[in-house]
């Protein structure tokens, strides 16, 4: 019965797993569609912030934008641009899978030239291996300028996948900002693109505000399920056991009792017997002549 039990909850063990293992395929499909879908409203960012027609150097700049990824080759920071971020909440960096998390990042201008935002995108990383992406979230668009001295604040909301597995994952977030030179000049200059990342933390994503893992749980369930049927399997081999027992025991007590009326009968019979024969004056016969 031990044996089937284990056999149960290893059989239990190995079908969550294949589960997991489904589940973490399905997510991969999932992130090669929103790496497609990032790179599509990067491109939709562009074209809503389009320069006016006749300016051919930025529309060959907005076109060659378009077609790369922005977290691909991501430019340096520009001199005098200071960044920051902030998630508010008292979580402590740990944040339920699926649920949405908003990040409030701030660019801050303390150079001598002009800064035009043109948004901000951000990535959930390996935590060991900050290269391996593993998911990338949607471009926001923010399309604010900013002169010398001058700052901006935005908000950056965002979703990690609620079939990742629950553990702990590096989040980046990176604002993208073009230099348009000195302030008379910036109308008509030709600006250089630069980024400054403005959030850079390890967070720990779990299952439910619990922390419950769900291979943890169909674990759990599984092997409680096969020690119940491995419970009632025993009983029911014992009580089978006892019923045949208690029948056996009976026929015995039956079997005696049959064999005791007996013996009381014949002695009354041999009694009676003796008691004729004396009335008729004659000798009564012993057991073994009866």
């Amino acid at each position: 019965v031990v044996a089937v039990a284990a056999v149960a909850a290893v059989v239990a063990v190995c079908a969550v797993l294949a589960r997991a293992e489904d589940e973490e395929a399905a997510v991969m499909e999932e992130m090669e569609a929103e790496l497609q879908a990032g790179a599509e409203d990067f491109e939709m960012g562009d074209a809503d912030m389009a320069p006016e027609a006749g300016d051919a150097a930025s529309e060959a700049r907005a076109r060659q934008r378009s077609m790369e990824h922005p977290l691909h080759d991501i430019p340096a920071p520009a001199p005098g641009a200071h960044a920051a971020c902030v998630i508010p909440g008292d979580h402590n960096m740990t944040f339920v899978l699926g649920d949405e998390i908003k990040a409030i990042g701030v660019l801050a201008n303390a150079g001598e030239t002009v800064f035009h935002v043109w948004g901000a995108m951000g990535s959930l990383n390996n935590a060991d291996t900050f290269s391996t992406y593993l998911q990338n979230f949607s471009y926001v668009v923010v399309n604010r300028t900013l002169a010398p001295g001058e700052e901006t604040s935005f908000v950056y909301p965002f979703s990690p996948y609620e079939r990742l597995e629950a553990k702990a994952y590096r989040v980046a977030l990176t604002v993208f900002y073009e230099d348009l030179g000195r302030p008379d000049m910036a109308a008509t200059a030709r600006g250089v693109m630069f980024a400054n990342t403005v959030l850079n933390e390890t967070l720990e994503l779990v299952e439910s505000a619990g922390g419950v893992d769900n291979r943890l749980f169909y674990s759990l369930f599984f092997t409680l399920l096969a020690g119940i049927v491995g419970g009632a399997l025993s009983y029911k081999m014992v009580f089978a056991r006892m019923r045949k027992s208690s029948a056996s025991s009976s026929s015995s007590r039956g079997a005696a009792a049959a064999s005791g009326e007996t013996g009381t009968q014949l002695k009354a019979d041999n009694e009676w017997i003796g008691e004729h024969f004396k009335m008729k004056g004659a000798r009564a016969p012993t057991a073994t002549e009866s």
